[in-house]
């Protein structure tokens, strides 16, 4: 019992001894401390009022700077929803367009070749350009609808011209298409067919061109009127 209290007696006085370390050593390492901030305190100048004002325009220029970063992302998402609305509403008319043109150039193919086969295709490939012009005309109407102020004036442009597209096909080409090739003028006839479809292209070109340039950036740019036929090919 004896060794059992003089053990104990001997832990204890340790433990003591180490905490009392441990307070000697936080005093010194807080006088160190107070004693720096006093010297610094006397050493280093308070702020002048350059200095204030200047962290004030640099809090400031920070405020700006989140602002304009917020704006930006903001104008950044609109104009990305904006580009795919116009994408969603127009993809379709492309496609027309698109397609139309192939037709046409295909019918242009056929006429190269006299004979009444060629003729017969030329002719259903014309039907079908026809046929995609009514789409068109139809896409654009539903896609009107949709928009407002000048993008709705710019798609009711788009129309008209797909208006004028379709008369041109009909009155300058699928009209004017021979019956049989045994006729005297059917060579003349689908010289000049074959001038009007080139024109008839160009004309779905500036169309494509003008919708692309909408759905990318949102510009306005009305398709242009194509050159006349060359001469030799302004009429029947």
């Amino acid at each position: 019992m004896v060794l059992a209290s003089g053990a104990g007696t001997f832990i204890s006085d340790a433990i003591g001894k180490t905490i009392n370390d441990f307070v000697d050593w936080a005093m010194v390492i807080v006088i160190i401390m107070m004693i720096w901030y006093v010297i610094k305190f006397f050493l280093v100048a308070p702020p002048t009022q350059e200095d204030r004002d200047t962290r004030r325009e640099r809090g400031e220029e920070r405020g700006r700077e989140a602002r304009e970063r917020r704006t930006r992302a903001g104008e950044t998402a609109r104009e990305k929803k904006e580009a795919a609305d116009r994408k969603r509403l127009l993809n379709p008319v492309r496609g027309f367009v698109v397609n139309a043109e192939r037709h046409s150039e295909n019918a242009s193919d056929k006429l190269r070749v006299k004979t009444n086969s060629s003729l017969n295709s030329a002719k259903s490939a014309l039907t079908t350009a026809e046929s995609n012009m009514r789409s068109i005309k139809r896409s654009l109407r539903a896609a009107r609808m949709k928009f407002t102020g000048e993008s709705r004036d710019y798609v009711n442009g788009l129309y008209e011209y797909s208006e004028a597209m379709e008369d041109y096909l009909a009155n300058n080409i699928r009209g004017h298409l021979p019956g049989d090739i045994l006729g005297a003028d059917y060579d003349s006839l689908v010289s000049n067919i074959r001038k009007f479809i080139r024109r008839y292209r160009a004309m779905c070109g500036l169309l494509l061109n003008s919708i692309d340039d909408f759905i990318e950036s949102g510009a306005k740019n009305r398709p242009a009127t194509p050159p006349e036929v060359p001469d030799g090919g302004t009429g029947y």
